[in-house]
């Protein structure tokens, strides 16, 4: 099984402002096409409401995270915190609230693929099938299938040639 259901960025330290931006944006975008695709699954209405993906950028050892949701017919991405590795054992209570933000990740992607598994493996099955179904029969009207019977009869033919042998062959004879 190989489902998306996040999209995340690495960058190094020395990239710019704009460069980093413009990473953010096209991430940002990534995890709404994943939303989307997500969406046509056959994810029951209970779980559809719930939807939402989940992405991180980092640079270096910075890094935030950002959420895609369905509202009504927009797509809002929104900020769900800033994750630090800290350099030093005095900003280690930085790290506690990277580890909850990670937690918070770890659970999403449980979450979303207890919802996504079951739709996927539907939709997989859904496709198998398609290929073996027949097309709709077209209507048929109630007028008789068989209209007549093909009936053999053994018919007597002369050879020109010969007059005294006759022979037999058979004809189909439609009654």
């Amino acid at each position: 099984m190989n489902i998306e259901l996040s999209s995340s960025e690495w960058k190094k330290d020395s990239t710019s402002p704009g460069l980093g931006k413009q990473q953010q944006v096209k991430n940002i975008r990534t995890n709404k096409a994943i939303l989307k695709a997500l969406e046509k699954m056959g994810i029951g209405n209970d779980e559809y409401d719930k939807l939402f993906v989940l992405g991180v950028d980092w640079i270096r050892q910075n890094g935030y995270m950002t959420g895609v949701r369905r509202v009504d017919r927009a797509y809002c991405a929104y900020h769900m915190g800033d994750m630090m590795v800290p350099p030093t054992l005095n900003n280690l209570k930085d790290f506690k609230s990277m580890l909850d933000l990670l937690y918070q990740y770890k659970h999403y992607l449980l979450y979303m693929a207890k919802i996504v598994e079951p739709a996927f493996y539907q939709e997989a099955a859904k496709k198998k099938l398609y290929s073996y179904q027949l097309p709709p029969s077209p209507k048929r009207s109630c007028s008789p299938d068989t209209l007549f019977t093909p009936v053999k009869k053994k018919t007597q033919r002369t050879d020109a040639n010969d007059n005294e042998h006759d022979s037999t062959s058979d004809v189909d004879d439609y009654n």
